[in-house]
């Protein structure tokens, strides 16, 4: 029987409130299950092999990948394979791909909530969907990463009429028509339609139409508004002032052998320090005005923080 993890004991990521339901499932991808099996998937994750309809019957293209992850053991690995002539994407949802033909445009994916396995309760209202991808590009459509927030419903992607009057609200990141050999961040806003409450969020990453196109993703989080969080009582990092007009300060909560990278709005990395020891930080480079992520990696996390320079 295959396995949910309490959303209350996984690690939270700045800027996410630390109470459950408000963090995502699995999203360093370092839990998997039926491990060395056609159906291996992320723990509170999918593949087309644990899906419904025509989308089991092809080949397997979610992998749990040991070389190179963006931090920590694993990460995440889907990959577009052929079947009888035709592209199979690769998926990995927190909901379950279903496919009533083997013609790739007849694959959706939606949440089942009367099956724990293919839904992921969550009631937060973040701001921000962040995260890391690298990709091998052959062609087509390259793929994407989608957060939708919804309401009591099997809402589905791509979005139906029925699904509509219960996106809440949603975030969709493209991966670049070009291969990106590095670990690259992205950070995309989440838009809200409504002022309602989430019951539950549907993820899906998705290696696009063409064979041969390959995506990985690693460290998944969310961004919340300062206003948010109470600092005091709260595991998560600290950081002050932001938005900064210079440098800034992280306070690390006693944590150590810390590695802080800096990356801009366009994912490159511009800063790294590792083999850190003091239980706080405080930035002595030189940042042009806008927007970045600091991702803080300790032995037991990793914690993404969208710093704004004025």
């Amino acid at each position: 029987m295959r396995k949910k993890l309490l959303q209350s004991l996984l690690p939270c990521f700045l800027l996410s409130v630390s109470y459950s339901q408000t963090t995502l499932p699995n999203p360093d991808f370092e839990n998997w299950q039926n491990l060395s099996t056609t159906t291996e998937e992320p723990t509170n994750w999918n593949g087309c092999k644990t899906g419904g309809g025509f989308a089991n019957s092809g080949p397997q293209n979610c992998f749990r990948e040991v070389t190179n992850p963006q931090n920590g053991t694993y990460c995440l690995r889907l990959e577009t394979k052929s079947y009888f002539g035709s592209p199979v994407t690769g998926y990995a949802t927190t909901g379950k791909v279903f496919a009533s033909s083997t013609n790739p445009n007849d694959y959706y994916v939606k949440s089942v909530r009367s099956d724990s396995n293919f839904n992921s309760p969550f009631t937060g209202r973040p701001d921000a969907f962040l995260g890391f991808f690298r990709n091998t590009y052959a062609g087509g459509n390259s793929g994407k990463i989608t957060i939708i927030l919804h309401g009591d419903y099997d809402v589905r992607n791509p979005i139906d009429a029925n699904s509509t009057p219960y996106i809440i609200g949603t975030a969709e990141f493209t991966i670049p028509s070009s291969s990106t050999a590095a670990w690259t961040a992205f950070n995309v806003p989440i838009t809200y339609l409504s002022t309602d409450t989430p019951s539950y969020v549907l993820i899906i990453a998705d290696s696009g139409n063409q064979v041969g196109n390959i995506l990985w993703v690693d460290n998944l989080s969310l961004d919340y508004s300062l206003d948010a969080l109470d600092f005091e009582n709260s595991n998560t990092t600290r950081i002050y002032p932001n938005p900064t007009s210079g440098n800034f300060t992280l306070d690390l909560k006693e944590k150590n052998d810390i590695t802080i990278s800096i990356y801009d709005i366009l994912g490159k990395l511009i800063y790294t320090k590792t083999n850190i020891n003091d239980t706080t930080f405080t930035s002595n480079i030189d940042l042009e005005t806008g927007t970045y992520m600091v991702q803080i990696i300790s032995k037991d996390k990793t914690e993404n923080i969208k710093l704004i320079v004025k």
